[in-house]
């Protein structure tokens, strides 16, 4: 059986203000990947999709050949198919990855069988080229509870499978953790007891500070072209308490 949201889809032109549906779709409130990167092409889901009349200008409508219980789903930067994480009923998280077209193909790639990570795939995830930049976590014994340890990959998609190479592992703390992949595979994290909020560059191999101060808050989200971070920081108001203010800063 079939489980999530049902979803009217709108464009919105600036210059004249005026919205106009272009598609309804059945699938989960996470696939907000919508339009491809080459601005043809409308990723609309699983398979339990029907075809839809789109009024012009019309996109491509695309779907996932496997009812994949998807989250997430980013396009490939050349718009020829998905990346995206899966989740089963145990909630494990592999990932999918599926290439439009005659020549197409669609597979799920598992850790530990033919995803060769170390750990539980995250969520942290970007895309250059044809490759897909992501982390995986580790749980540690009991003995140093309250970390774990992180590792990013970078995986090139070749012919129909992945080839990953380990670029950065570190403990971080678990519950504090707030990071996000580059396009170029530099990382950005924040624990919430440093000061700063950290690049790890590969060119470099190490990390660097990059904002600091005492009062940055988390780390909030990266932007989807990958040039700028939100942050939060704690702002003091006289005779108010303290507030939050939301920032942008570029990272390139």
């Amino acid at each position: 059986m079939w489980q999530g949201y049902v979803e009217d889809l709108y464009r919105y032109e600036v210059s004249t203000g005026k919205a106009q549906k272009f598609a309804t779709r059945r699938d989960r409130p996470e696939s907000v990947d919508v339009i491809s990167p080459d601005g043809k092409k409308a990723f609309l889901g699983g398979t339990h999709n029907t075809p839809f009349k789109m009024p012009e200008p019309r996109w491509e409508m695309r779907w996932l050949k496997s009812e994949w219980a998807h989250v997430a789903p980013i396009w490939l930067a050349d718009s020829s198919g998905i990346v995206t994480m899966i989740f089963d009923e145990r909630s494990n998280v592999s990932l999918g990855v599926e290439i439009f077209g005659e020549d197409g193909w669609s597979k799920e790639f598992i850790p530990g069988r033919n995803l060769d990570i170390k750990g539980q795939l995250g969520d942290a995830m970007a895309i250059k080229n044809k490759t897909i930049s992501m982390r995986s976590v580790k749980s540690y014994s009991e003995e140093k509870m309250g970390r774990n340890r992180y590792y990013f990959y970078a995986c090139d998609i070749k012919q129909s499978g992945l080839s990953c190479k380990e670029i950065l592992e570190f403990d971080l703390r678990y519950t504090d953790i707030r990071d996000a992949v580059l396009p170029n595979g530099d990382i950005i994290y924040k624990e919430s007891d440093d000061k700063c909020i950290r690049r790890f560059s590969q060119s470099k191999a190490k990390a660097e500070c990059i904002l600091d101060g005492p009062n940055i808050g988390r780390f909030y989200g990266l932007s989807p072209d990958g040039s700028r971070i939100a942050y939060w920081r704690n702002l003091k108001k006289p005779d108010k308490g303290f507030g939050y203010g939301l920032y942008i800063m570029d990272v390139n």
